[in-house]
């Protein structure tokens, strides 16, 4: 018995009641959820979660609180043995301490409020990652983009959409954007919207990382790493984008076209771009705009050449920068 008691009195778990990024409903009915969550500190096990809405009252936590007491998970399945009971419960809010405390003072459990926790930041962290919806998490919340940065982004997206490079090339044309400010200094771009499903565009490493990414079917998700612009509906977008976009005065081409920066890498869950990246993708809209309908015409005319290439001189957050555009791309970059 004392060595149960011993045991018990190690044992401490954490619970906490946070918005989520995911999206329950449509339309005027949708809705951001909030996700109650218990751990156990001691073996960072995961007991038990709750997705509630946001006006459900503090006593919603004793459903999952029963549940971690009786029926605990750990990575989605039921936890045999059953550990038992923890000696203390730890909250950040008040309120909800004070509807917890009746069942576990019924059970001997002590219930401490305290200002942070050890493991539930990052657990919720984790999981909106991987639960969440992007459609639903803010630029600002979910990177350290600085918010000029992303003014400037959705400038140069709206720009672009105006010029509709996608009616001048398809997804079947690629070309070669290169610059001395990007490591490495060329990017293979594809555009996208000639299919009038996706538009925008996408930026890869080489040539056969293009061939790769027209071979592979969608649902077996990303096989190399890409960089993209792609254009949503904004009615297709969470209330978190939206009230983002709209308190920062970020530039919308038409309610059709919010720009979603996207980082895929085949075995990474996060898909949120860096500081470089978007700056990548700002100067790259503002040369694939002019340049893919230019570059149609002169090659379609039969004139000159057979691949055009142009430098241009855009701007990118107040500094200029250099970028040469090539299509047809070659397979190999000269240097």
């Amino acid at each position: 018995m004392q060595q149960n008691a011993r045991q018990q009195g190690d044992v401490i778990w954490e619970v906490d009641r946070r918005p989520v990024s995911m999206v329950v409903g449509k339309g005027a009915k949708a809705y951001t959820p909030e996700m109650i969550l218990w751990v156990d500190t001691s073996s960072g096990a995961f007991l038990a979660t709750d997705v509630v809405k946001p006006d459900a009252p503090e006593s919603v936590v004793l459903d999952s609180f029963e549940r971690a007491l009786t029926k605990p998970l750990v990575d989605d399945e039921p936890l045999s043995p059953k550990p038992g009971p923890p000696a203390v419960v730890r909250v950040c809010r008040p309120a909800m301490a004070e509807a917890l405390r009746p069942l576990a003072q019924a059970r001997g459990i002590r219930v401490e409020v305290v200002d942070s926790f050890l493991f539930l930041d990052l657990l919720f962290e984790a999981l909106d990652t991987q639960l969440g919806s992007p459609g639903n998490q803010g630029y600002l919340e979910k990177t350290q983009i600085p918010e000029p940065v992303l003014a400037d982004f959705f400038a140069a997206a709206a720009e672009c959409y105006r010029m509709r490079p996608w009616r001048a090339l398809s997804d079947s044309d690629t070309l070669l954007l290169s610059c001395d400010e990007w490591a490495p200094r060329h990017r293979y771009a594809v555009i996208m919207g000639s299919g009038r499903e996706i538009y925008g565009f996408a930026l890869y490493h080489s040539y056969s990382d293009v061939e790769t990414a027209r071979t592979t079917h969608p649902e077996t998700g990303p096989a190399v790493p890409s960089l993209a612009l792609l254009y949503e509906k904004l009615s297709e977008l969470g209330p978190t984008r939206t009230e983002e976009m709209k308190t920062h005065g970020w530039e919308l081409a038409t309610r059709n076209a919010y720009p979603l920066a996207v980082h895929f890498h085949p075995g990474e869950m996060s898909i949120w771009p860096s500081e470089e990246e978007l700056r990548m993708l700002t100067g790259s809209a503002r040369v694939l705009g002019p340049f893919a309908k230019k570059a149609r015409a002169q090659v379609q005319s039969g004139e000159g050449p057979g691949r055009v290439e142009e430098t241009s001189r855009v701007a990118v957050v107040g500094r200029e920068v250099e970028v040469t555009a090539t299509f047809p791309a070659p397979e190999k970059p000269d240097r």
